[in-house]
């Protein structure tokens, strides 16, 4: 055909696994120059024995954060089951304030110092949603997965990078002062 030599396309795949006669008679075709691929279909939807050509979108992952694992399955696994890095592509958390209802919060973290905005202690009636003692970690754990400061090498991945972060805290600071205990 001369229209594959003229724009060098190449059928990459079939639907040959079918049984229907439509779909084992459609193509998937790539061209050499996608810049061409309107004036390739208008030239190939004007061939009799082609019933319709259409433009099949190519979507790309082009970013990827530098923080450890974020480009592991086994390391940030929740990045890759809500498809995060096909949408940081679009959008990165712009300016979006969430609030994380938890246990409590470490001011200390290092991917989460400066995500903080004025919180609320809604256990223990007061403004300070912070808690440095304990085994209140989980808070500050889902903080950073919403909102941590993202591409800079340290720590992990969050899904929303320009994200800011509300802590709200549930549980009592008297249980902070409880010691931990596992009874087998």
């Amino acid at each position: 055909m001369p229209l594959a030599q003229e724009f060098g396309a190449r059928v990459q795949s079939t639907f040959y696994f079918s049984r229907s006669e439509t779909l084992y008679r459609t193509f998937r075709v790539t061209i050499k120059e996608p810049r061409r691929s309107q004036e390739f279909l208008d030239k190939i939807n004007g061939q009799d024995e082609v019933q319709y050509a259409e433009p099949v979108p190519l979507f790309t992952t082009n970013h990827t954060p530098s923080d450890l694992g974020a480009d592991d399955l086994t390391e940030q696994w929740y990045l890759h089951r809500i498809m995060a890095q096909d949408a940081w592509d679009f959008s990165q958390g712009n300016n979006v304030v969430v609030a994380v209802i938890d246990n409590g919060f470490s001011t200390k973290h290092e991917d989460l110092y400066d995500k903080w905005i004025a919180g609320f202690d809604v256990a223990d009636h007061d403004d300070n949603p912070f808690i440095e003692v304990g085994s209140f970690w989980h808070g500050t754990h889902v903080a950073g997965l919403v909102g941590a400061r993202t591409d800079n090498r340290l720590g992990l991945a969050s899904i929303g990078y320009n994200t800011s972060i509300m802590p709200v805290k549930a549980t009592s600071d008297f249980l902070a002062t409880l010691p931990s205990l596992i009874v087998v």
